[in-house]
């Protein structure tokens, strides 16, 4: 049983096949603007067992916190702009149900520097519209279907 005192002992078990099943089921993709208009991109988990994300956080790195609902709390581990893209690469060969979102949001991650510049040719600018269109649509599609 997965518990704070032995964490180590489960890393192995975090393959790319369990992963992508993990990310099918409780992750998301999503590409905005910040407060300050700038472009980003977040991957993330969220479960209310925040073992499992710390697991994932130990291969992973990542930024961890705690949401509070109605319901009570649930955990989220999220990755940024370039940040995303070692965990994209693990599980794309991997995922199903989400698997055009990865695909974008891999491509998406990629046109992001070390440091952001304000200099961005056209082409990149372009190609960030067109991802983060393309991500909108998918989620927007996959809320609809939730509403039947």
């Amino acid at each position: 049983m997965l518990t704070e005192d032995n964490y180590a002992q489960f890393v192995d078990k975090v393959t790319p096949q369990w992963l992508a099943g993990f990310f099918d089921g409780e992750g998301s993709v999503c590409a905005s603007f910040d407060n300050q208009n700038r472009f980003k991109l977040s991957i993330e988990l969220t479960q209310k067992n925040k073992y499992i994300l710390i697991l994932v956080m130990f291969k992973f790195a990542g930024s961890f916190r705690v949401q509070k609902s109605k319901n009570g709390n649930y955990h989220k581990l999220a990755w940024y702009n370039k940040d995303s893209i070692k965990i994209l690469e693990y599980i794309k060969d991997y995922v199903i149900v989400k698997k055009q979102l990865v695909e974008h949001g891999l491509e998406l991650a990629k046109t992001f520097e070390d440091k952001e510049s304000f200099n961005l040719s056209q082409e990149t600018k372009n190609l960030r519209h067109d991802l983060r269109s393309k991500i909108l649509n998918i989620n927007q599609a996959n809320r609809e279907k939730l509403v039947v």
